[in-house]
């Protein structure tokens, strides 16, 4: 042994028997190495560093952010290179792939002009999304089981896939939540949990939400009765064009309910209503135009807005139009057409009707 080692020794037996310190560093410092290099096996280098280590992995491609995603399905409905494209991300597994696929092939939407409708093939596709917790996916299987359209009804199933997307946010399936627990559709009329569902529904901005939500604080049903609260709820619904809340909220500034009368604004909700099919909202109109209220007199237009009220099965709309040919009021007098129609409404359960029909000569 030289004597440089022998150097080495006697000091360094000398600090392990003077120095604690010493000691403990001898300890630790092989522990500390050894984690740390199990660590950069466990985790591996840096991956700025990734690239210049001919051993390293490759990355993954980085999956297509949904727009990109509706954007290529999009431009595949028409271009063979985009679809092949989209075909060949949905069998790598990518699930918004395999959703957006699936529409292409659905011939509820007859998208594609390059892939044939067929259903089973959607299904396929939608089954593979869905089963990775693609909402949309979740919500449209759910959909094709509750409508019985094109493939067998299936309420387990609908129930399953509906409720596995609502948990997730989807909108359209909690509102489709509440409605089969509305209607008992493979579990048990559920009144209180409907609503819950139409609640999450009407918050996120669901038009059908909205208006469950305004007819139970409407009538009371679930919620204590509010008309302002319902009110609220239905002028949401209004704004997105639902033509029974548009209907509601006229009727509410027609009588003053909810502290606002406004026979201008009514006329107007009336308005909307009946260019959006409503039959009530046709008769509320007719109404207007009969009165003068919102609007100047116009009994030819009262006429032509009862009788699309009552051709649409409104009794109230069918009792005036059967005045309406009883009074020869903006049309020539017909007294069988007014019998026809008070006959219709009285049956339909207008009170007024009866009376009118008794009171015909």
């Amino acid at each position: 042994m030289s004597a440089v080692a022998s150097g080495l020794i006697r000091r360094h037996a000398g600090l392990w028997l003077s120095d604690r310190w010493y000691r403990l560093a001898w300890v630790i410092w092989p522990q500390t190495a050894a984690l740390l290099l199990a660590g950069w096996f466990m985790l591996g280098p840096p991956t700025g560093g990734q690239a210049n280590v001919p051993w390293a992995k490759p990355a993954t491609p980085p999956t297509l952010s949904d727009g990109q995603t509706y954007d290529l399905r999009n431009q595949a409905k028409t271009d063979p290179q985009m679809l092949a494209r989209l075909q060949q991300i949905a069998n790598s597994g990518d699930a918004a792939a395999e959703f957006a696929l699936g529409t292409l092939y659905d011939p509820e939407y007859n998208f594609g002009k390059l892939t044939p409708a067929n259903v089973n093939t959607a299904m396929s596709w939608y089954q593979k999304a869905a089963e990775q917790g693609q909402a949309l996916a979740q919500q449209n299987l759910g959909w094709k089981y509750y409508e019985g359209k094109w493939v067998p009804a299936d309420n387990a199933k609908a129930l399953l896939w509906f409720k596995k997307a609502a948990e997730q946010g989807n909108a359209v399936a909690q509102r489709y939540m509440g409605l089969m627990n509305e209607e008992g559709r493979g579990i048990p009329v559920n009144k209180t949990f409907a609503l819950q569902w139409f609640q999450r529904a009407a918050d996120q901005g669901d038009v059908i939400g909205q208006v469950r939500v305004g007819d139970a604080y409407w009538f009371g049903t679930g919620y204590n009765k509010n008309e302002r609260e319902s009110l609220s709820w239905f002028r949401k619904a209004a704004a997105q064009g639902n033509a029974y809340a548009q209907m509601s909220v006229g009727e509410a500034l027609f009588y003053g309910i909810g502290g606002e009368h406004n026979d201008n604004r009514a006329f107007n909700f009336f308005q909307q209503s009946a260019d959006n099919g409503n039959a009530r909202g046709q008769f509320d109109l007719g109404m207007a135009y009969d009165q003068g209220r919102g609007t100047a007199v116009d009994p030819q237009k009262a006429f032509e807005w009862y009788k699309k009220g009552a051709e649409n099965g409104n009794a109230h709309a069918q009792n005036g139009l059967g005045l309406a040919y009883a009074n020869g009021r903006g049309v020539n007098r017909d007294i069988a057409a007014a019998r026809f129609w008070l006959q219709k409404a009285a049956l339909n359960g207008d009170a007024n009707a009866a009376r009118n029909l008794r009171a015909l000569h």
